[in-house]
């Protein structure tokens, strides 16, 4: 009987190494996922963060486009980049002083 009682006792030791070994398989395994997780969940907070940058980009060109789409606003364009005038108004261009270019002959 004794060699019976032995045969136990290296079952049972082996039961509970095997379950052991399945436990600390099972935290490292856990713990690999609570890494993955709490990486998807920043990466998560910068796609939102830019999401709501793009938003925001979207509806200032929306505005720009809206404002484009006015007369005044193409009248004010035209004569902030080509000069444009009214018919009717006279345009006066100032030239510096030719004290600021003391080699300049006068005219």
């Amino acid at each position: 009987m004794p060699k019976q009682g032995k045969r136990v006792e290296f079952r049972l030791r082996f039961l509970f190494l095997c379950a052991a070994l399945m436990l600390a398989a099972s935290v490292l395994m856990f713990r690999g996922q609570d890494a993955q997780v709490l990486r998807l969940q920043d990466q998560l907070a910068q796609l939102q963060a830019e999401e709501y940058a793009e938003g925001l980009r979207g509806d200032r060109l929306r505005d720009q486009i809206q404002l484009s789409e006015t007369a005044g606003f193409r009248e004010r364009e035209a004569r902030r980049r080509f000069g444009y005038v009214r018919s009717g108004i006279t345009r006066f261009v100032a030239e510096e002083p030719l004290a600021d270019y003391p080699d300049a002959e006068p005219r």
